[in-house]
Parts: structure tokens; C-alpha cells; sequence
């Protein structure tokens, strides 16, 4: 790069003096940085101060040269560098007063809507996935008691149809007890009728026998069969 024209040097301090003396490959940089905080403006003042006054019509066309020439390329690298010892005071000045760069400072203002927009829809996520959380809960538990209700009303459901069942055992268990005791006592009646119509057969033959030995005893007529003395016959046939 050709030094063609001179170059602005000095301390930061407003109250210090402006040498003048041939460019150096860090003012340069430096030149180059005050341009890229300056933007459109003509090399002039440094910031607010006042301090760096405008010297010749050949820094401005240094400045517009290097402006169109190698901001582009010089941007992201000088952005990136880090103020220190090494630095050149002017350097260390422009960036006191300006900085960065106002695109450096809109992109720095958009990142951080970014992260902040990021951060919000964060919170709403987590707001809503709480909320969700909220909701899900009661109508889990409520859930869950239901369905403890309905396995307690189908064991109380189980436990009345085995007592039913009991129930319809015993009472079968009952109606096959009257059941014999009706048998037995049916079977009983029916011996007695035996018992009775034995007796009866007793009694008939124990008077069938009676009959025969007073026939026997008195004789029977011949004619009248009749155990009576025969009206007609003076003999009894027997």
C-alpha cells in the first residue's frame, strides 16, 4: 500500500498537539478504523472531542480511497481485534469516542430482540408445558379415582353375587331337606295306611273265623244256609 499523503499521530488527550508525519502501516489501521466509524463523514474531528482537526485535501482522499477500497475486506478482521498495548493510541481513541460501528451495534441490538424473543418463547413453552402439566394432573388423578370406583363397585358387585350364590345354595340346600323330610314322612304315612289295612285284614279274618266257629257251632240249615234250626227240617245239616 503506497504512503502518498500524511498522516494524523498523537496522544488521546483533546489538549495534546498534532504532529504530522509520513503514514505508518499501523496508522493505516488506524486511519482505516476511524473510517469505518466515521462512515460517510470526511476525515475530520475524532468523536465529540474536537481533537483531530482536518489537514488536507490528500487525508481525504486517503480516507475515500481506503474507504472504498478496503473496508469490505478489513471489516470483520478489525472488529474482531482486541484493544491493548500494542494498539496505536489514535486507534485506542476512535475506539473511546466511537465504539463500533453502527451496523456492528444494530446487529448487536438485533441479536440480543433475537436471544430476548428466544428467552420469551422459552418461558412461553415452559408456561405452557406447566400449564399442560396442570391440567393433565387433575384429570389424571381424576382418572385414577375413577377408575378405583369402578374396580371397588365391580368387587362389591362380585362380593353381592357370591352371597347370592350362597343364598341360592342354602335355600336349594333347604328345599332337598323338606324334600326328604316330606319323602320320609310320606314314606311313613304310607306304612301306617300299610300297618292300618293290615290290621283291618286281621280283624277280617280274625271275624271270618269267629263266624265260621259259631256256624260251626250252631249248625246251618240246609235249605236257607243260615246258621239257625231249619223250620222245615227237624236236622240241622252242617
Amino acid at each position: 500500500m503506497a504512503r502518498s499523503s500524511e498522516a494524523i499521530t498523537g496522544s488521546a488527550s483533546p489538549s495534546s498537539p498534532i504532529s504530522i508525519r509520513p503514514w505508518s502501516p499501523e496508522e493505516d489501521a488506524v486511519l482505516l478504523r476511524h473510517a469505518l466509524h466515521c462512515g460517510t463523514r470526511q476525515w475530520g474531528e475524532l468523536g465529540r472531542s474536537g481533537q483531530l482537526k482536518r489537514n488536507n485535501k490528500s487525508c481525504c482522499n486517503r480516507y475515500i480511497f481506503l474507504r472504498r477500497k478496503f473496508v469490505q475486506r478489513f471489516q470483520e478482521s478489525l472488529l474482531r481485534e482486541h484493544l491493548g498495548g500494542s494498539a496505536h493510541p489514535q486507534l485506542i481513541a476512535a475506539e473511546r469516542y466511537h465504539q463500533l460501528p453502527r451496523h456492528t451495534q444494530q446487529q448487536q441490538q438485533q441479536q440480543q430482540q433475537q436471544q430476548q424473543q428466544q428467552q420469551q418463547q422459552q418461558q412461553q413453552q415452559q408456561q405452557q408445558q406447566q400449564q399442560q402439566q396442570q391440567q393433565q394432573q387433575p384429570a389424571a388423578a381424576a382418572a385414577a379415582a375413577a377408575a378405583a370406583a369402578a374396580a371397588a363397585a365391580a368387587a362389591a358387585a362380585a362380593a353381592a353375587a357370591a352371597a347370592a350364590a350362597a343364598a341360592a345354595a342354602a335355600a336349594a340346600a333347604a328345599a332337598a331337606a323338606a324334600a326328604a323330610a316330606a319323602a320320609a314322612a310320606a314314606a311313613a304315612a304310607a306304612a301306617a295306611a300299610a300297618a292300618a289295612a293290615a290290621a283291618a285284614a286281621a280283624a277280617a279274618a280274625a271275624a271270618a273265623a269267629a263266624a265260621a266257629a259259631a256256624a260251626a257251632a250252631a249248625g246251618w240249615c240246609g235249605f236257607t244256609r243260615v246258621p239257625v234250626a231249619c223250620s222245615y227240617f227237624r236236622w240241622a245239616v252242617v
